[in-house]
């Protein structure tokens, strides 16, 4: 199954926080699209579907867990933004051309921050 974090929406809270689980889209009975991610205890969280990320299944050099939209710093110390492109978990270095797989480099990079915050 497939891991998502996005940040999760309270209305009477200002404040969102990052959650995780499994993603679920519907539409209710009011014919309103709901986006939102189900946590391990089986709560339902209303999301900002804004910072929907997928999990690569691949870890950084300290076990962090790299998902999409994760700035990541290259051994180089190039800071690049994780994404997902023709079906593969990937980076890409704005002066580069393409696209190079995160298996490459997981193990020697490490996530620094990611795009949403």
């Amino acid at each position: 199954m497939l891991k998502y974090r996005a940040k999760r929406l309270k209305t009477e809270d200002p404040l969102e926080r990052w959650i995780e689980g499994s993603y679920i889209e519907y539409t209710n009975i009011r014919g309103e699209k709901q986006k939102r991610i189900v946590s391990d205890s089986g709560y339902q969280n209303l999301i900002n579907e804004n910072t929907l990320s997928i999990f690569s299944g691949l870890c950084d050099k300290n076990d962090t867990e790299i998902f999409t939209g994760h700035k990541i710093r290259l051994e180089t110390d190039c800071v690049v933004t994780v994404v997902f492109h023709d079906g593969m978990f990937c980076f890409q270095v704005e002066e580069w051309t393409g696209y190079t797989p995160l298996y490459y480099v997981n193990k020697f990079c490490e996530v620094v921050g990611n795009i949403y915050e």
